[in-house]
């Protein structure tokens, strides 16, 4: 191209051009503006997020020491109450077994340790008898 030709070239932007640099200037503005904004609200919105954060977790807590709380009292009414039926299925169980092994003819403790006391006394006897 020679010289001529090139200073005939319009160099000015067209209004097209024009309004694109405006609007794309108003865009950044725009978004330079919000994080300024949030810059300055959004640390006391990041404070009020931290409080209502804090308060729902002291409430949850609180709930579920109550929950645990009430389960726990419960579990031990319910073990007290298995403990003392299962003595008395225990006693009772004791009694028949003490009725069976008496049909059949096995002695009960109470009757091998006066056998026992009763086997002492007269191995003493025989000891005693034995010696000159």
């Amino acid at each position: 191209m020679d010289k001529a030709a090139l200073k005939k070239i319009d160099t000015r932007p067209s209004p097209a051009a024009n309004m694109v640099k405006r609007s794309a200037r108003q865009l950044w503005l725009a978004y330079v503006g919000a994080y300024a904004r949030l810059g300055r609200g959004g640390l006391a919105y990041f404070k009020e997020l931290v409080e209502h954060g804090e308060k729902a977790e002291n409430k949850g807590k609180q709930l579920l020491d109550e929950q645990l709380d009430a389960a726990n009292g419960q579990l031990k009414t319910v073990k007290s109450k298995v403990g003392a039926r299962l003595e008395k299925v225990e006693q009772r169980v004791g009694i028949r077994v003490g009725r069976v092994l008496k049909r059949a003819g096995v002695p009960s403790r109470d009757e091998v340790e006066e056998l026992s006391s009763k086997l002492d006394g007269l191995s003493e006897l025989l000891i005693r008898t034995a010696k000159p």
